[in-house]
């Protein structure tokens, strides 16, 4: 028996932003074989999120 694993994976990408208002992180889908990125979503209301990490407590953002 065998067991398979749909693991999506995610491209997330922070942007200069000094305006809370528009959108400041975005998340995308890649396409391994294309090699372009699917737009997903996209997070506002964050001033300056240049820098995306991950921590221990990740609150979904889809």
């Amino acid at each position: 028996m065998t067991a398979t694993l749909n693991a999506q994976e995610y491209v997330f990408a922070g942007s200069f932003n000094w305006d809370k208002d528009k959108k400041g992180i975005y998340v995308f889908r890649p396409d391994t074989v294309s090699g372009k990125l699917k737009f997903i979503s996209s997070i506002d209301s964050i001033m300056n999120p240049a820098y995306v990490t991950i921590s221990a407590y990740v609150p979904p953002l889809l």
